[in-house]
Order: C-alpha cells, then sequence, then structure tokens
C-alpha cells in the first residue's frame, strides 16, 4: 500500500505537522509513505520520501501538471494510490491532478471555519470539489458538524468521519509562581484573525502590573497591526513577538499560563502541547479547543472575541491555576490522552478501509474510525 500526502508548504500549523507525522510514522503500519508540498518557501530540509513541486506560491496553477506528473509516476505500474490532501488548494488542485488516475482520494478537514464559507455561491464548487474524495476526515467533532452544515448534503456527510489530531508530547516542568507576583503570558500561532491575539492584548493592557510579560510566538500578515496595538496601549517593555518558532518549548517552560484567544479553531493542537508542559490554559470556548479543553481541570474557557471575558478568565487563572504542580499534572494528564501514535493508527486503518472497500459502503451510513 502506498499513500501520498499532499499539502502546501512542509512547515506551519497544525496540518503541516500531521502530514510530516504521518509521512514518517506510516511505514510502522506497513505502508509506504510519501509527501508532496507545493513549495517551500523557507527552505526546510526533506527527507528521501518528502518532495517540493517548486512552485513560488500555493496557489499556483502549475500545481496541477506537476502533481498529475508525480501521480502518473507512483500509478506507472497499475497500483492504487491513496492520495491525501490537505488544505483549500491541495482540495481543489488534487481533484483536478487525480481525474483519470488510479487513485484513491481522502481529505482531511483542519478547521470549523474559512473565508470560503463566508461566500454561499461557493458552496456548489465545494460541493464538486469534496465529492472528488472517498473520505473526508476532520480533526474534530466541531469541525465534522461545521463542515456538514457547509455543504448541507447527506451523501457527503456519509463520507466524513473524526479522527482527532495526535501531538507530539514536550517536556514537562514544575513550575513555581512568587506569591503576589505578577506572571507570564505566551501564546502560540500563527499572527492572523483567526488566532484573536488583538483581543489578548487589549486584555492585557487592562490587566496592567498583574502581567509581567506576554509572548506571542508566530509569524503572519496582522504582524504590523499588533505591532502597532502594543506601541499605542505602551507595552513595548512587556510584549514581545520574536516570529516564528518550530521548537516552542522554551516560549511554554518560561511562562506561568498559557492563553489561546482564538476566534475559530478546528482543534487546537497548541492546546495539547501547552498541556504537555504542565502550562495551564486560558482559551476561547468555541467548539474545537472546547472538546480538547472543556474536560481538564487546568483550563478555563472564555466566550470568543470578548476582551472583558478573556480578563477576567486570565485573572482567575493567574490566581487559581498559575505555579499549581497538581494542575500542571491534571494538564498533563489531559494532553496525554492526544498521542500521534493513536493518531497514525487510526489514518492506517481509514487508508486499508478506503482501498479495500471503495464507496461501497459510503451509501450504508457513516463509518467511524476515531473509536
Amino acid at each position: 500500500m502506498r499513500v501520498v500526502q499532499v499539502i502546501t508548504s512542509p512547515d506551519g500549523g497544525g496540518a503541516e505537522r500531521l502530514v510530516r507525522e504521518l509521512t514518517q510514522r506510516l511505514p510502522e503500519h506497513g505502508i509506504e509513505s510519501s509527501a508532496i508540498y507545493f513549495c517551500n518557501p523557507r527552505g526546510v530540509e526533506l527527507s528521501p520520501r518528502e518532495v517540493s513541486l517548486g512552485l513560488r506560491a500555493p496557489r499556483s496553477l502549475l500545481a496541477v501538471p506537476r502533481l498529475r506528473r508525480c501521480l502518473r509516476e507512483l500509478t506507472g505500474n497499475g497500483e492504487r494510490v491513496v492520495l491525501h490532501s490537505h488544505l483549500t488548494w491541495p482540495l481543489y488542485y488534487a481533484a483536478l491532478a487525480g481525474r483519470g488516475r488510479n487513485v484513491a482520494h481522502v481529505y482531511t478537514e483542519h478547521s470549523t471555519h474559512n473565508k470560503r464559507r463566508e461566500r454561499p455561491w461557493l458552496r456548489p464548487l465545494e460541493r464538486w470539489a469534496y465529492r472528488r474524495f472517498e473520505r473526508v476526515v476532520c480533526i474534530s467533532d466541531g469541525t465534522k458538524v461545521a463542515l456538514g452544515d457547509w455543504l448541507d448534503d447527506s451523501a457527503l456527510s456519509a463520507r466524513m468521519t473524526t479522527i482527532v489530531n495526535g501531538s507530539r508530547m514536550l517536556p514537562m516542568i514544575v513550575r513555581k509562581k512568587e506569591c503576589g507576583g505578577a506572571c507570564r503570558l505566551v501564546s502560540v500561532g500563527s499572527l492572523s484573525p483567526q488566532k484573536g491575539f488583538d483581543v489578548a492584548l487589549r486584555a492585557v493592557a487592562q490587566l496592567g502590573d498583574r502581567v509581567a510579560s506576554y509572548t506571542i510566538v508566530g509569524e503572519g500578515p496582522e504582524r504590523d497591526r499588533l505591532e502597532a496595538m502594543v506601541g499605542d496601549f505602551g507595552l513595548q517593555e512587556k510584549v514581545r513577538l520574536p516570529g516564528y518558532c518550530n521548537d516552542v518549548t522554551p516560549y511554554f517552560h518560561e511562562a506561568d499560563l498559557g492563553v489561546i484567544p482564538s476566534r475559530w479553531e478546528g482543534f487546537g493542537l497548541v492546546a495539547v502541547e501547552a498541556l504537555s508542559t504542565g502550562l495551564p490554559l486560558v482559551a476561547s470556548d468555541v467548539p474545537g479547543l472546547r472538546e480538547v479543553l472543556s474536560p481538564c481541570d487546568a483550563a478555563i474557557l472564555a466566550k470568543a472575541d470578548d476582551v472583558a471575558a478573556l480578563r477576567e478568565a486570565i485573572a482567575y487563572g493567574l490566581d487559581n491555576l498559575a505555579g499549581n504542580g497538581a494542575v500542571s499534572e491534571s494538564a498533563r494528564s489531559r494532553a496525554e490522552e492526544f498521542t500521534i501514535d493513536a493518531m497514525v493508527a487510526r489514518y492506517a486503518e481509514l487508508y486499508k478501509e478506503v482501498l479495500d472497500g471503495g464507496e461501497k459502503d459510503a451509501g450504508q451510513g457513516e463509518v467511524d474510525y476515531s473509536s
């Protein structure tokens, strides 16, 4: 069996990490595995099983013929290949490139919201694209519900299943907070409107001396706006934006409380990684994060896009969660429920079902590969 992952680039957020983990670990399940990236803007070192199409931008239409050439080589001996696509442009371009090729299409939906869903006239095109895939995997139940509501197609809903993301476990440390001392906050994620860091900056400004420092690790189109807000609120000595970092462990270790103020999330991989270090969290009460954090004593959920609610939640976290050893143990215990090994095993089972059965059971209701 051969599985080929297709995604825009090898680095970024949770989708990119999932692809690289699957590519690395599927051979342990007897599956030949490789990955195709549309571009590699940061020049990430690739393994022999990974290749970049060398595009200047992920939306380039050149992705279609170049991907078709790759598929021609992969299926030249008559072998049927699983083509597993991720994110927007692979959704469309893999559907086009795979026409007439001996491939079984799988797609993973990584978010509960995107800009395409703000344009109802795109729904017919979206349905056409998703119908090219024999299975659509959602990384959380919230993601699955949101996608089903958007497509509004019972046949497509029957092809959907949930496989929750798995996360690497980072080293855990014991944090101690001085009584009455100001606390250190950290956030990790792309500097984009989705992540809600503008809301967090407003909350931090209102908390005043209660916060010693706030570090936002990531890069993206909102950098200029966020830096301007830092200046407007007089937070230059308190807020750091160090940019993108592949290893966020040191930032989690030097913090007392993590903040995830997202306006929406498909799952919340950063949340699991932070919990694995024993770091308590304040996060938005949105579907993807709620599924991960609501059963956890080390996390507080606050109304999304609400400065006052986030401010109060952070204040509570500083008083009741930061520096608490029992809370840190609870955080680590919850994180360990989302292992990469379990995720890879579930995907391996899914691929085998797709190749063995094709779509023969698609009309018989949903097959749940997450159990």
